[in-house]
């Protein structure tokens, strides 16, 4: 029953998307809570310490992009609907893209003295990142219901 097992394989693998997307949540949100309070100029909890929440972000990231794109997600559905394969080849570009701007923020986030500039490109690519999200959801969704 190769079919059963490789239905399993991506099954587990939307699990653990869901998860992943779960706690990226929690970290989004406290990312938000660190730019106002960059922005009032007063970072006053540990946990919301610029270099540790954007390395935190990119690492989950970095992560969460490796299982999308592997062989039980991203590979599962170019099987399933080849017309998707362009689709999925912009999303893999555009996670490369999100992590090199993750990067860049976390070297400036290494400087203290650098922090009054980092709310805005932060602001900017958690706006990026839900853009991304939303219009990642919306192509495999009408790519998959246009195989029907």
């Amino acid at each position: 029953m190769k079919i059963q097992g490789s239905i399993e394989s991506a099954l587990e693998g939307l699990m653990q998307l869901r998860t992943q997307h779960d706690h990226l949540a929690t970290t989004l949100v406290l990312l938000r809570r660190m730019c106002r309070e960059l922005q009032s100029e007063a970072v006053r909890l540990p946990e919301l310490y610029p270099e540790l929440l954007l390395g935190e972000l990119y690492y989950d990231l970095k992560q969460h992009f490796a299982a999308e794109e592997s062989r039980d997600h991203f590979g599962h559905l170019v099987i399933v609907a080849p017309s998707l394969a362009p689709r999925i080849a912009a999303f893999v570009w555009q996670h490369a893209a999100l992590l090199a701007t993750i990067e860049r923020l976390v070297a400036v986030a290494g400087e203290r003295q650098r922090w009054g500039r980092l709310a805005p490109p932060t602001l900017q690519l958690l706006a990026e990142l839900e853009r991304h999200q939303r219009a990642q959801y919306a192509r495999l969704r009408e790519g998959l219901a246009s195989r029907s």
